[in-house]
């Protein structure tokens, strides 16, 4: 007799490899700046425990060679045991985690929750700088930089004109950085293109009286 009613299979523990892939990859995506970078292309993670063992891992891409002669850069997970580099292959779950683990580590890209919510009177205080020293910013290749006393450093890309359908254009990949850092990104950055392209205000010069004919 068919009662429609199916019993869900218990879940089968988690391996060793699979915590070791999860525990990484979730420090790379709350705690990134604990991650020690080392070189161009590796990084320490430390004190990671699994199985009630604690080991330092090391992430690493390497340069390979494939058979077609073209040079790519293989993502490799070591264990650091007594100081030696033991390598740890996550099999089934590479994709799922060590990909992701280096995709996150290389990555400069900012999470929309940390410039949705940008300063404004931050921009506004650059904004007003820029109108009132705009010969102490240079822009070359639709980058402007410069100082603004009291925030720091700033670099301002103008982004690119894209073609939309209704036969307009519009502004796209405007970004703001203070000290290196992305602070905001996003069409709000126009204030910034005005503030560029504006004219400093000033009285208009007094115009000469007519010379009365005598």
């Amino acid at each position: 007799m068919n009662t429609n009613s199916t019993k869900s299979a218990s879940k089968a523990p988690m391996t060793s490899r699979e915590i070791l892939g999860m525990k990484l990859k979730n420090i790379v995506s709350t705690n990134k700046q604990s991650v020690e970078k080392i070189g161009d292309n590796a990084w320490k993670f430390k004190d990671i425990e699994v199985d009630s063992k604690t080991y330092d891992y090391l992430v690493r891409l390497e340069a390979k060679t494939g058979k077609s002669g073209k040079t790519f850069k293989k993502r490799n997970l070591y264990r650091i045991v007594d100081g030696a580099e033991q390598k740890v292959e996550l099999g089934e779950f590479k994709k799922e985690y060590l990909y992701k683990i280096v995709s996150g580590l290389t990555t400069t890209k900012v999470p929309r929750a940390k410039i949705s919510h940008w300063n404004d009177s931050e921009v506004r205080s650059i904004c007003e700088y820029i109108r009132a020293h705009q010969t102490e910013f240079k822009t070359e290749n639709n980058v402007t930089t410069g100082n603004v006393p009291g925030i720091g450093e700033i670099k301002y890309l103008v982004g690119s004109l894209k073609p939309m359908k209704n036969c307009h254009k519009r502004q796209f990949g405007r970004k703001l950085y203070v000290n290196g850092e992305l602070s905001c990104e996003g069409g709000g950055l126009i204030l910034v293109d005005r503030a560029l392209a504006s004219k400093k205000r000033g009285r208009k010069k007094a115009e000469k009286p007519a010379e009365e004919t005598k």
